[in-house]
């Protein structure tokens, strides 16, 4: 009588051995990678914290001083070493009294770089321009319209209202609300969705 068990061959078992192997080796690697996102995830919330308190210590600076401030640079809190820089821009809109504030941060998070500064130094070096748009550019910046105390309150939100709408009209709504995410003044900050209201039916139209 034959006997009816059978056992594994040696193909089979290697067969499910390699499939096996496939399977951890993915599980691993997602593993990996949740720690990566983990880690990016906070470094760039540390950096955005960063960006945020600078500008809250620009929003004190007199309005005649801004420009001085123009290509400064300064490290991010809470990175270690040489692993961290953001940049301050300051630029003219066409008024005396206003002006563009834009901050943008570079940061080393585990093997990759954030941001387009990819040593640090706040210049923009041969190769670092991605976008081929001659500035730094990065995940985390904060732009920001500044208007001079002394003019009236009417007038100085009257010239943010109309810089806006004569921004560029391929702008999209999402561009603008980047723009005009921040005023200093508590005074403009009713006229910053409003503004956007307008110019967006204008450019639907």
């Amino acid at each position: 009588m034959k006997d009816s068990k059978k056992a594994f061959s040696l193909i089979e078992l290697l067969l499910t051995v390699t499939m096996l192997s496939f399977c951890l080796c993915g599980i691993l690697i997602t593993y990996i990678n949740m720690f990566f996102l983990s880690d990016l995830s906070r470094d760039m919330t540390l950096a955005t914290n960063a960006v945020q308190s600078k500008m809250e210590e620009i929003k004190k600076t007199a309005f005649d001083n801004l420009s001085a401030l123009n290509g400064t640079t300064f490290d991010l809190d809470g990175f270690t070493g040489l692993t961290a820089k953001a940049l301050i821009e300051v630029s003219d809109t066409g008024y005396t009294d206003l002006k563009i504030v834009r901050i943008s941060a570079s940061f080393k998070s585990r093997f990759q770089t954030v941001g387009e500064d990819k040593d640090f130094n706040g210049v923009l070096n041969s190769g670092e321009d991605a976008d081929a748009n001659g500035r730094i550019d990065s995940p985390v910046e904060l732009v920001t319209l500044i208007a001079k105390l002394t003019q009236p309150f009417l007038l100085r939100n009257a010239k943010v209202m109309e810089y806006l709408l004569n921004a560029d009209t391929r702008k999209s709504n999402a561009d603008l609300r980047r723009l005009s995410s921040e005023y200093l003044r508590p005074s403009v900050l009713h006229l910053r969705e409003s503004a956007l209201n307008v110019f967006h039916c204008l450019s639907v139209i």
